[in-house]
């Protein structure tokens, strides 16, 4: 719910995102060994994302995981898996 107070700054968002991320990962470290890291990027979204920023946004949540916790899973989960959104 706090993201749209950055709708139109990404690079803020994103910079924003990675240090939630950061913080959430490195608090539950060693106690969490699989992360959704995104769920449902694929479809449309209420901060009127380009579809390059969602997957932007999705690849720099796994990537801050993995540097938090090399040892930890990702997954992603796919909303409307044959592209129904298009």
């Amino acid at each position: 719910d706090w993201l749209y107070l950055w709708e139109g700054d990404f690079p803020a968002m994103m910079s924003f995102v990675s240090d939630y991320v950061e913080t959430v990962v490195g608090r539950y470290r060693g106690k969490v060994s699989l992360w959704e890291c995104a769920a449902g990027a694929n479809v449309g979204s209420p901060l009127n994302l380009t579809e390059e920023q969602r997957l932007r946004l999705t690849v720099r949540a796994i990537e801050t995981v993995r540097q938090v916790d090399p040892d930890a899973q990702c997954i992603i989960r796919i909303d409307q898996p044959w592209a129904e959104y298009m």
